[in-house]
């Protein structure tokens, strides 16, 4: 798990329930657990290893109701 800069704020499972019900669909269960532990944010180091495709370099990860408007 990366180490952040920071993280947005943390959400519960009735925002990300809610979000599923305003797109229409279930989120995978890996994301919906991704925003539910960390919601997004600036990670320290930026580049990861992407399984069949290399490196890959990340500025931000969006998270559910950021509280940045736009």
């Amino acid at each position: 798990m990366p180490s952040w800069k920071f993280n947005f704020p943390l959400m519960d499972e009735r925002c990300v329930d809610a979000f599923e019900r305003q797109i229409g669909e279930r989120l995978p269960d890996e994301y919906r657990h991704f925003l539910l532990r960390i919601n997004g944010g600036e990670p320290v180091e930026g580049f990861f290893e992407v399984a069949d495709w290399g490196s890959t370099l990340i500025h931000i990860f969006y998270g559910l109701d950021t509280g940045h408007d736009g």
